[in-house]
């Protein structure tokens, strides 16, 4: 039987039938970029090939312009995953991103320089987040690829009945005298973590990092090493807020606006916490690049500096 999978993060795509493709997987996504966007739909590939057999077939389209795609693959289960089944392997493979344990969250947001530096407190309980991707943060201290976390996610966490939320995804690796990035913010999210109910102040912009050689300068190839600590947090409000920031679409205030220090956004709020929490890493990969050229794109300017191959490319400008 054909599996078909859709995976569409912003425009809607329709799946194409292939008489060679037995799992077709589509990437539609605003920050696309021909070049890689193949690996995107190889990654997709990964996960969508997970518990099925190794011999079948995946491939699909992407890009940004639904009338301009690409056509990857099709690439065999066995060639992107160890984890599709074979006669010799029955047992049922664990959900990508789907951990048991990790650092506690005192311990952890305190060696990570988080705690004292940009927080008085770590929090005291645990926020779930999972993607569209597959992906799923249940325990801390992971690294993930920014491909993975292209689109906001969903979150759960053990709330105060009856109370509002402030949730932010922030960037602790990036200090810019003291204010770091704010890649997403949306707040009044009652206690069950629904976002929809919410308010989106600051539209989310999938959080990424490299390390630069600041002699050079250029960026260092750091394999799957995790870069930037990046924490999920839940402020307890005092009761319905509206909030003055509003960072959203491609622009230079919707790039730039977001290195805000956060320690006044909870003074300003008079939130209280963050109750609950995780942190994770990110990792240097195809889909930074494609952040690094939407981010250029959003500016006007070479972001962070002119890369050539990269920021230079046409779908890289305005």
């Amino acid at each position: 039987m054909r599996i078909v999978t859709l995976i569409s993060f912003v425009l809607l795509g329709v799946v194409s039938s292939s008489t060679e493709t037995d799992i077709v997987v589509n990437s539609f996504h605003r920050f696309s970029r021909a070049a890689t966007c193949c690996s995107d739909i190889e990654s997709k590939c990964a996960t969508a090939c997970v518990g099925q057999k190794c011999e079948l077939k995946c491939g699909g389209k992407c890009g940004a312009d639904k009338t301009q795609l690409t056509q990857c693959g099709p690439y065999t289960c066995s060639s992107v995953t160890k984890q599709c089944s074979s006669p010799d392997i029955c047992s049922p493979a664990s959900a990508p991103g789907t951990v048991v344990d990790g650092p506690p969250l005192d311990t952890l947001f305190t060696e990570s320089g988080i705690v004292p530096d940009f927080l008085d407190t770590a929090p005291e309980k645990l926020i779930t987040a999972s993607w569209d991707s597959g992906l799923k943060l249940s325990s801390t201290n992971q690294t993930v690829d920014t491909g993975d976390i292209l689109h906001a996610p969903s979150v759960t966490f053990s709330g105060s009945y009856s109370s509002l939320y402030t949730i932010m995804i922030v960037d602790f690796g990036q200090n810019y005298d003291g204010a770091n990035i704010v890649h997403w913010m949306v707040s009044n999210v009652p206690h069950s973590g629904d976002i929809s109910s919410g308010d989106e102040n600051i539209e989310y912009l999938p959080p990424f990092s490299m390390e630069v050689n600041p002699a050079v300068p250029e960026i260092v190839n750091t394999g799957d090493a995790g870069i930037d600590q990046t924490a999920i947090l839940a402020f307890r409000q005092p009761g319905q807020i509206t909030v003055e920031e509003n960072l959203t679409g491609c622009n230079q205030a919707a790039i730039f606006g977001r290195r805000i220090d956060v320690s006044s956004l909870i003074t300003k709020y008079n939130l209280s916490g963050p109750e609950a929490g995780n942190l994770f890493w990110t990792k240097y990969s195809d889909a930074t690049d494609e952040l690094l050229c939407y981010s250029t794109k959003c500016t006007g300017t070479p972001f962070p500096f002119p890369i050539p191959g990269l920021t230079d490319q046409p779908e890289c400008s305005q």
